[in-house]
């Protein structure tokens, strides 16, 4: 069983190259485009109703990032298995992870976290990541065998029981279950035809989430009462972008009434200026705090921000340190 875990080094690699990008989405905390391509063209033509929390990155774009590249580095240096299976990828595949991920989509419950992580390939497809898995499982001495069946291929490997099920619903973007001995999930999430799309609130926000940004999310709130306000949220959705000199982002929270939303803001923009001026935090947020700006439009209230990196490098340090 640990054998079979092991042996798409490969696969593991690239999810890991993609993890290790988000946790950079994780510290820093428009409209889609109109043609959706890569993870999320894929992840939006396939998915079912059932996954509350979608959220993508532009690997590409963030990986040109100095915050970004500082904490990839930080994570590979404290993960040497991931370091590992990507030197071992490049020197039996030739293949260099750190350049093969466009994009990545990761589409969850919250209740049963379970779901499904899709990844935009660049200069890989179904069949070059097949054929690295067979040579690394043959260097370790293990015989692997796949077989396709509709989008999924399974793998197995001589005398184990337990198989592996990667999804690729293009041709070079790739779909790796939470759990990816779990046939019956990855068929799931790779067979419902787009219905998320079209589930309400929800569906609405998908599509207008900024996808082209460097990191974005979607995330079901229903009917959560928001304090004391009497306003219910319904659904939030957000995005972060960085042109290399100006990181910027916008929260959605989209909620029960335009009423609600039209006195939710009153009362953040009575309360905003009194918090900026606030003189016990540290300069750096304070700094990011003044660029903060609040307004609904019906029932969806907007908060953008915008600073440049080193600002916003300035202001992470000193909040990690508080923590």
């Amino acid at each position: 069983m640990k054998n079979i875990r092991r042996i798409p080094s490969i696969v593991a690699a690239i999810a890991v190259l993609a993890f290790a990008s988000a946790a950079y989405a994780k510290k820093s905390v428009g409209a889609s485009t109109a043609a959706a391509t890569g993870a999320w063209g894929a992840a939006s033509a396939v998915l079912p109703t059932g996954p509350n929390v979608v959220a993508g990155l532009n690997v590409k774009t963030l990986m040109g990032t100095k915050l970004a590249q500082a904490a990839i580095s930080d994570v590979l240096a404290k993960e040497a298995d991931a370091q590992t299976a990507i030197d071992l990828v490049k020197s039996t595949c030739s293949i260099d992870l750190m350049t093969s991920v466009k994009d990545a989509v990761a589409a969850v419950g919250m209740e049963t976290e379970e779901g499904v992580f899709f990844l935009g390939l660049d200069g890989l497809d179904e069949a070059k990541v097949t054929d690295c898995v067979k040579k690394i499982a043959k260097d370790q001495g293990i015989e692997i065998k796949s077989k396709k069946s509709g989008n999924v291929v399974e793998y197995s490997a001589k005398g184990q029981t337990e198989k592996l099920y990667i999804g690729w619903p293009t041709k070079d973007v790739m779909a790796i279950a939470t759990d990816p001995t779990d046939k019956k999930l990855i068929t799931k999430y790779l067979g419902g035809k787009g219905k998320l799309m079209k589930d309400g609130d929800f569906g609405a926000a998908l599509g207008k989430v900024k996808t082209s940004a460097m990191g974005w999310m979607v995330v079901t709130a229903k009917d959560q009462e928001i304090g004391d306000t009497g306003a219910k949220m319904t659904v939030l959705y957000a995005w972060l972008d960085d042109t290399s000199t100006t990181v910027s982002t916008e929260i959605h929270v989209v909620v029960d009434s335009a009423d609600n939303a039209t006195k939710l803001v009153k009362e953040i923009n009575d309360q905003l200026p009194q918090l900026q001026k606030d003189t016990s935090m540290p300069k750096s947020i304070a700094k990011l705090m003044k660029t903060i700006k609040v307004s609904a439009s019906d029932k969806d209230i907007t908060v953008s921000a915008s600073a440049s990196e080193t600002d916003v490098e300035a202001a992470l340090t000193d909040i990690m340190s508080m923590m």
